[in-house]
Formats: structure tokens, sequence, C-alpha cells
């Protein structure tokens, strides 16, 4: 079994979880992990809290625009990202993106999957234009091509933060965390 198949059967079991309308409570079991036994359950009981919980308490206010293709990582994040977020809205072309450009505001965070642009040299032109016209909303960039999360501000010019995709849910909530510090950070110091 290779790494990647790790991966897919982990997101596709927490995607069935995920949208497992049933479950009428969570419960968080914390064990002891040299001992294999649990220890105590701890019930939780607000649904929403037990999802968002790796975005933290502000994030509700924030819309979430993802442009990837039918096929992408991405699109398996929609269901705990519709929970945790003002307005979730997902697209599958970049040219959508670029007539709401005008509507964004500070409150966007754009996830764009890099499969929507022929190759990588045309993402970074299209993304520096759309930075340069409108530099309000937060941009992350992910890609398979990628070979580790980048959330720091050395892409500032083009994104807030860029992730190598397949990417899990903490992995996801971190980058989109650390792409809002990032994009406050450049904007205050007007590095873009």
């Amino acid at each position: 079994m290779n790494l990647y198949s790790i991966f897919f059967e982990r997101r596709a079991s927490e995607k069935a979880v995920s949208k497992n309308t049933d479950l009428s409570k969570h419960i968080n079991l914390s064990h002891d992990i040299l001992s294999g036994s649990v220890q105590k359950l701890i019930p939780v009981s607000n649904r929403r809290n037990s999802i968002c919980h790796l975005l933290g308490e502000d994030f509700d206010g924030y819309k979430v625009l993802i442009v990837a293709p039918e096929s992408s990582a991405l699109r398996d994040h929609d269901f705990w990202l519709q929970q945790c977020t003002k307005r979730l809205e997902i697209v599958s072309s970049f040219e959508l993106v670029q007539t709401r450009a005008v509507q964004g505001g500070s409150e966007w965070i754009w996830v764009l999957d890099a499969a929507v642009f022929t190759d990588m040299e045309e993402a970074v032109d299209a993304l520096l234009e759309i930075r340069t016209r409108f530099p309000k909303p937060t941009i992350v960039l992910c890609s398979t091509e990628f070979g580790v999360h980048d959330l720091t501000c050395a892409r500032a010019r083009v994104v807030d933060a860029s992730i190598r995709l397949p990417v899990s849910r903490p992995e996801l909530a971190l980058a989109l965390s650390a792409s809002v510090s990032n994009h406050e950070y450049i904007v205050n110091r007007r590095l873009i």
C-alpha cells in the first residue's frame, strides 16, 4: 500500500463520517497510546464546534471561494467548510473568479487548485494580476506539484499560502488560518 492510498482512504472515511447526518452526538476518545486502552469518554455536545475547532472561533465571519476542477481533492472539504464559514462557493473556472473579484472584500478567502490553469506560469501571472488589481481577498494556491506546504509570507506577491494536494482537514485548516494571518501582516506592511 503506497502513501497516497493511505491518504485517500483516510480522506474518504473522513468524508463518510462527516456527512453522516444520523449521528446524534460525537464522542472524543482519550486513550493511552502505550497500553491502547480507552481511559475516558468525553461527549461533545455541539457538533459545529467539534468540526470547526481547527479553524478557530473567528472564522465564521469569512467567506470561502474554492476554485477547483470537479476531480479536485479540495472538493472533499466542502461539508466542513460550509459548516465553519459564513459562506462557501465552489466554481470550476478561474474566469468566474475574475468576475467576483470586484465584489471581493477582505472577508473572502480564495482557495485555488492550480489545475484550473494550463501550467504554473499561467497561474502565477494570473494571480499577480488579480493581486495587483484586487488586493483584499486572501489567496491560497494548492497544487499536486508543490513539494511541501508553504505557510510563510515568501510568496506574498502572489499568494498568502500554498499547500500541496492532497490535503487533510487539519492541514487545510492550518493553511487557511496562516493565510489570513499572512495577508493581514502583508497588508499592514503595505507590501502588496
